[in-house]
Parts: structure tokens; sequence; C-alpha cells
């Protein structure tokens, strides 16, 4: 059995090389034609040479500036320098990917005419997207760093677009940040103004009560009243004793109310010490900028081209025509065989 199986294959090979020998030269020809094809295809006339630069940089974690720099809490606090993970690297590629960033670069460099789109021809916009997409990537390395690469014909446009856009995500992300942290500043300074106003009003009715002779509110206040009043009793002082008399009359009366404002104003002030300190804290997000991202290498411009690669195209050419001249040439000898076969049935 192993026996026969070996002729079996002894035969097939000298069948598959009595094949190529037998079509070797148009096989060779085609191939060889195709290599050319490859080449003369691949010239800069027919496929210009486009430049590659690349920006490598890493997402920053810190959000909020003011729990970075300005919270006595430890739990809260974040690290200014460290490097964003895998969440940051996902946040960053969808800000790369924004329409803010992709309507700059194409406004700023007018790539509708750079690459030679009709504006008023069919599905402008699409096109232009289509070839800005091809041209500009981006994506996630393995060390957890994010890659913008961009290739053009102009090595130098290709350096400063890859640049730009690194620039821009850093504005895309603080822009993004202040927004949300001046809406935050504009509720906390509502509140630290409602606050403010009312401990004023509490402390100016404070006032007019005191206006009107009421004696400042004391634990003691009472007690000392009443033995100045007894003194002047005593002594026959009957003018003094009268306007202390008076004096114990609107303390009795008013001592309430000045204790009930005297400890909603220490309160409200302790609260307002907490929004000051919030306060305090959205003033340095909204207003102050840290980088959002940390670039490891900016984009230079490419001294060799980085597409086509004419030696992968050629040789791309050449195995594909190979494989396909081989498949059409068995297919032809299997259709010769097939007829052969017909015809000595119909002789029989």
């Amino acid at each position: 059995m192993s026996d026969n199986l070996k002729k079996d294959n002894e035969f097939n090979f000298i069948t598959v090389l009595d094949f190529l020998n037998e079509f070797k030269k148009p096989i060779i020809i085609v191939t060889l034609v195709a290599g050319l094809a490859g080449f003369i295809f691949s010239l800069p006339f027919f496929m210009p040479p486009k430049f590659k630069s690349t920006v490598v940089l890493f997402p920053a974690t810190t959000n909020s500036i003011s729990k970075a720099v300005l919270s006595e809490n430890l739990g809260e606090k974040t690290d200014v320098l460290a490097l964003g993970q895998e969440e940051e690297d996902e946040q960053l590629l969808q800000i790369l990917q924004s329409d803010f960033i992709t309507n700059k670069i194409i406004n700023k460099y007018d790539l509708m005419k750079h690459y030679d789109i009709d504006p008023n021809g069919d599905y402008p916009n699409t096109k232009l997207r289509k070839e800005f997409d091809k041209n500009i990537n981006y994506r996630r390395t393995e060390y957890m760093s994010v890659e913008i690469s961009v290739l053009d014909e102009d090595k130098n446009l290709a350096a400063s677009m890859a640049n730009d856009i690194a620039a821009l995500a850093d504005t895309a992300r603080n822009d993004v940040l202040h927004a949300r942290a001046r809406d935050v500043l504009a509720i906390v300074k509502q509140k630290y103004d409602e606050k403010q106003e009312f401990i004023n009003k509490m402390v100016d009715s404070l006032g007019k009560i005191g206006a009107i002779g009421v004696p400042p509110y004391s634990v003691q206040g009472t007690s000392s009243l009443s033995q100045e009043y007894i003194k002047a009793v005593t002594s026959g002082n009957t003018k003094l004793a009268a306007e202390l008399k008076q004096k114990m009359e609107l303390q009795e009366k008013y001592s309430p109310v000045q204790k009930s404002f005297l400890d909603r104003i220490e309160f409200e002030n302790k609260e307002l010490s907490a929004v000051r300190t919030n306060y305090e804290h959205a003033m340095v997000d909204a207003n102050s900028t840290l980088p959002a991202t940390l670039i490891i290498n900016h984009a230079t411009p490419a001294e060799r081209k980085s597409w086509p690669i004419r030696s992968l195209i050629i040789a791309i050419s050449m195995l594909s025509t190979l494989a396909l001249s081989i498949l059409f040439f068995a297919f032809l000898t299997n259709i010769r065989k097939y007829r052969r076969s017909l015809d000595l049935k119909n002789a029989a």
C-alpha cells in the first residue's frame, strides 16, 4: 500500500515537472512582463511618491489642575507627571478623530484643492474625507502611546500637518475641560455670592438692632447690667437707673434674636469657607492650563519616500501573475485532455 502511494506521489511530481517544463517559456515571459509592468506603473509618473511623518505622544492623566495641585486630601491628589493608560489613549483617539481637528486641518491646508478634488463635483466632502482618512492615521502603539502618521507627496507638508494635529489635540482637550470648568465656576460663584449676601444681611440686621440701643449680645451682659442697675438705685441715681432699666428691657427682648443671628452667622461662615475653597479650585480649573499630551517625538520631514514600495509592488505583481498563469495553463491542459478523451470515445 505504501509502495503504491509512493509511486503515485512520484508520478504526480513528475507530472507537475513535465507540465512546468512544457509551459515554462510562456509562464516565464508572462511573469517577467508582469514584473516589468509593476516597475513601470510604480514610477513617479503613475504613482507619485508619498512621504510619511509621525508624531508619538502620551495622553496626560490630569483632568483637574486644582485637584492635582491644590487639594489637601492625599486621596484626591493626582500625579501631574503620570502618563495615561488605555482609557486615556481611547479618549485621545476619539479627540483626534473629532470634526474639530479634521475641519481645522482641512481648512488650514486647503486639502480640497491639495487633493485635487472638484468642489462642484459629485460628493466632494465624501471624497475629501475618504482621502483624509487614507493619508492620515491614528493608532495606539504597543507601548500605550498614540501615533499620528501623515502621508503626503510634500514631505514638509506631511511633517507640518502631523505636528499641527498633535497641537490641536492638546487644544481640543483643554477647550472641552475649560468649558466644563467655566460652567462649574459659574455655579460655585453663584452659591458663594448667595451665601455672602445672606451673611451680610444678618450682619446688617444685628447692626440695626444695635442702632436702637440694644447692647451687644453677651452671656455675662444681663448680670452685669443688673448689678449696675442695683448700684444706681441704691445710690439714688434715678436717671442712670432709668437708662439701665431701658437697656435691660431691650436686651431681654432682643437677646434671643441676637443669639440666633450670631449662631447662624457662625454656621454660614463655616459653609462659606468651604464654598470659597471650591470657588478657588474652580477658578484654577477654568483659567489655568496644563498640556493634555506629552509629545515624545515631533514630526520631521522624511528623507525617503514611504509609498509606493516599488520592490514590493514588483514582487506581488510577479508572484500573482505566476500563480494565475500556472492555474490558467493547468486549466487549459485539462480542457485539452477532456476534449481528447471525448474524441477517442467518439472514434471508438
